[in-house]
């Protein structure tokens, strides 16, 4: 028991619970920031399947027409 009358295996449960706490706030930290880099390639993404697209339209249209 320390002077502050508070039992010193409270004192280490609650180090225990900060520590899984902190390690849980990492954890969902670094899947946000996973997460946040895909919400930043999804445009680039779409404007390149878009272009994709367009192109396969045209050739198709193109061998198509020749054809």
């Amino acid at each position: 028991m320390l002077g502050l009358g508070i039992d010193s295996s409270l004192i280490n449960m609650l180090s225990e619970q900060i520590t899984k706490q902190s390690k849980k706030v990492d954890y969902l930290s670094e899947e946000l920031k996973e997460k946040s880099k895909l919400k930043n390639q999804v445009p680039g993404l779409l404007f390149g399947g878009f272009i994709g697209w367009l192109l396969s339209t045209l050739l198709n249209s193109l061998l198509n027409f020749g054809g």
